[in-house]
């Protein structure tokens, strides 16, 4: 369900912005991120999140960036076309980094906070219906 909705929406985006030659790439690079998600999902601990999180950030920036040299349009299919594709993209992994540094633990912190919302609330919900009966 995680991999159909994300590619869902990057189906969705494409169609209203247009289609362009490093889409495979990068729906690749979705599809491997979300698997770590996957793999993930067993063991939550905050560096481990943390961990996987810049992984998949590392993950995205080759196989898009790979796609982009790969598409022959905007660099030379050379090892030095290739050099210079990812070193043009430091830049925006540098953004990336920074902003996977912020949000995987707000967004860990947030979903351990709402688990045990729900957790208190069901506990809640389930001793009020016993007193009730």
């Amino acid at each position: 369900l995680a991999l159909a909705t994300i590619l869902g929406s990057l189906l969705i985006s494409d169609v209203i912005i247009g289609f362009h030659n490093t889409m495979i790439a990068v729906y690749l690079g979705y599809i491997l991120m979300g698997l770590l998600g996957i793999f993930l999902s067993s063991n939550q601990k905050v560096t481990r999140v943390i961990a996987t999180s810049f992984i998949g950030s590392v993950v995205f920036f080759v196989m898009s960036n790979f796609g982009v040299w790969l598409e022959g349009q905007l660099y030379p299919q050379t090892w030095s076309g290739l050099l210079d594709c990812f070193t043009m993209a430091v830049p925006f992994f540098r953004n990336e980094m920074i902003s996977t540094a912020v949000m995987a633990p707000v967004l860990f912190l947030v979903f351990k906070h709402a688990e045990q919302l729900l957790a208190a609330s069901a506990e809640a919900s389930t001793s009020s219906s016993v007193q009730n009966k």
